[in-house]
């Protein structure tokens, strides 16, 4: 047996000797966070399974993990072990394992274990809805199965030279007190004393200050609590000691938190606010035992900073144009060896990525990076970069990197290139397959929608041209950009209803993956401006203007308008890094 078919072992042994029936084991950390340490994950160590979006549910006889598409050969060939559950676009990987509940346990007055830390309060709620009819009890995990997971899978909360830094208020462009004067409204027309907020990429966001207590983030351990003009910030013991004081903020250690926050109010019940989509359950009764008021409303931080102001989008597009480089100089790089016959392989293409990276002046990377020869590519979200197999010539290279630099913004940015010498040429197919996800990237970056339109108009613009060729990709075609690599709003996918606003910052990364061939990926930064021919549409702006390999497009399948969007494209990459660049050719 492997040594993860021997923890699903021990663990059903720990199920049954407490009695419980099911266990679900969630992909994130008790912040939430998307990108959780393999050390550090329960799920990881569970299924061995390393993607960062995945959820388990386990019982007895049966062993289910759920993954959207992006993982669908991964989890298969990291998680043989498990019934591996692919989810298509328009499901969640929520909905896939809620739908199956009432099938794992058949049987009335049996009893599942979840992660009340880990499950936010609009989960719980879907949850109690399926136990309440299948008279399913519901187990708080971590009181049952603490002793296990600290047995095996160990949480270290040490954070011993970690930092918190303050934002300068010319990458910010914002004060904290000017944040909070926007919501004057919010706690007015709410009644709310105070409202929670957990996501640290918000609570990072609102106090101008950034961390590196989490790997692929700038945010530090925290919670916090927003009052109507003031910020209370739950964090380390460290953290407090090291932190200069700021006006509007005040730091106390994570347990005194919420008493903190009732201070403030002494002679009355304490009225807070939750975003129930956004805060766990546990926070939800740690209040409730608290005798607190509780309102379920969607945090007004969240759209707040989504939207970039100008110092944002300058200090971003300064960013994105060295992370351009970074690719550049990379695929240059890989190019160059490959010539001169030196024996390259998708690991020695990974630390010269991460090299560079630092050179360009990173405090981290954004995420994991992909680099990914031939077959490969296939693998969506590819981490596993070979160490022993040469690339080969002809073959495509996909690279996906993203680094944080001073402001703590993400970047994020994929090309496929041909890698090869002169003497190599591309196939028809590969040219073909390439410039297809080319039409469907100019045509995201170079859209024009009105005012109101939603992620899926947006998506299905991009997906056309690759529809229209028999093809399609099991992945959303772009999502936010913030602090955190992923942010919502926006989201650019099938079923999406979120209106996309000017100043969104968010990506377009429409793909083609044929098992056996490999995969092609184009992805850029984007944000949106205000059309300035009509009051009544928006403009794509694309932010990031890395080189395509011009080798690989196929002249003969572009538009003209396509063919004038590539040569403002390559103009872009050449211009100053100090200004927002001109909006590109429309069609028409």
């Amino acid at each position: 047996m492997s040594v993860h078919a021997n923890r699903l072992a021990d663990l059903r042994t720990h199920m049954q000797g407490n009695g419980i029936d099911a266990v679900l084991v969630r992909s994130t950390d008790e912040y939430l966070n998307e990108y959780v340490p393999a050390e550090k994950s329960r799920r990881v160590f569970i299924t061995g399974f390393s993607g960062s979006m995945g959820d388990a549910l386990i019982t007895q006889d049966t062993a289910m993990l759920f993954v959207d598409g992006r993982y669908a050969l991964q989890a298969r060939q990291e998680a043989p072990h498990f019934d591996v559950r692919v989810m298509t676009l328009s499901q969640s990987i929520e909905s896939g394992w809620l739908s199956v509940l009432d099938q794992a346990l058949a049987l009335k007055d049996r009893s599942l274990a979840v992660e009340f830390d880990r499950i936010p309060v609009s989960l719980f709620e879907d949850i109690q809805e399926v136990a309440t009819s299948k008279s399913l009890s519901l187990v708080n995990s971590s009181d049952v199965f603490s002793p296990f997971w600290q047995q095996i899978c160990p949480t270290d909360n040490h954070l011993d030279g970690n930092k918190i830094w303050p934002l300068d208020i010319s990458l910010a462009g914002e004060s904290t007190h000017e944040k909070f004067t926007r919501t004057q409204l919010f706690f007015e027309e709410s009644g709310l004393d105070a409202f929670v907020i957990v996501p640290l990429d918000e609570i990072a966001w609102l106090a101008n200050l950034r961390g590196n207590d989490f790997p692929f983030q700038s945010t530090f351990a925290s919670r916090a609590v927003a009052l109507p003009n003031h910020l209370i910030i739950g964090t380390t013991k460290e953290h407090i000691a090291n932190t200069q004081s700021i006006q509007g903020i005040s730091f106390v250690e994570n347990v005194q938190l919420i008493e903190g926050a009732q201070k403030h109010f002494p002679n009355k019940r304490f009225r807070v606010g939750l975003d129930p989509n956004q805060t766990p359950e546990l926070v939800r009764r740690q209040l409730s035992a608290m005798d607190a008021e509780i309102v379920s409303i969607q945090s007004p931080f969240r759209s707040m900073k989504a939207i970039k102001n100008e110092n944002e989008l300058l200090h971003m597009r300064e960013s994105f144009a060295k992370a351009d480089n970074v690719v550049h100089q990379t695929q240059h790089w890989l190019c160059k060896q490959i010539e001169a016959q030196t024996p390259v392989t998708e690991a020695d293409v990974d630390n010269f990525v991460r090299a560079q990276f630092k050179k360009s002046g990173t405090i981290e990377l954004s995420f994991r990076p992909i680099c990914a020869s031939g077959k490969n590519g296939a693998v969506i979200h590819y981490g596993t970069p070979d160490s022993k197999t040469p690339i080969k010539p002809g073959t495509l290279f996909l690279l996906d990197t993203g680094g944080l630099y001073a402001g703590g913004y993400a970047t994020d940015l994929t090309r496929t290139f041909f890698v090869g010498p002169k003497t190599h040429k591309p196939t028809p197919e590969q040219k073909r397959l390439f410039t297809l996800t080319l039409k469907g990237s100019i045509a995201g970056m170079s859209a024009r929608f009105p005012k109101g339109s939603v992620g899926m108009q947006l998506d299905a613009i991009v997906r056309d041209p690759i529809w229209r060729a028999g093809y399609n990709y099991e992945h959303g075609t772009g999502h936010g950009v913030g602090i955190n690599v992923h942010e919502f709003p926006p989201r650019i996918g099938p079923g999406n209803t979120t209106p996309i606003e000017v100043g969104h910052v968010f990506s377009i990364e429409p793909g083609i993956y044929l098992p056996g061939f490999g995969g092609i990926r184009i992805e850029n930064l984007c944000t949106v401006v205000e059309d300035p021919d009509n009051n009544n549409f928006l403009r794509v702006l694309p932010l990031t203007f890395a080189p395509f390999d011009s080798r690989l497009i196929e002249s003969t399948l572009l538009t003209r308008h396509e063919k004038e969007f590539l040569v403002y494209f390559k103009r872009c990459f050449l211009l100053s890094q100090t200004h927002l660049p001109p909006l590109p050719p429309v069609l028409g």
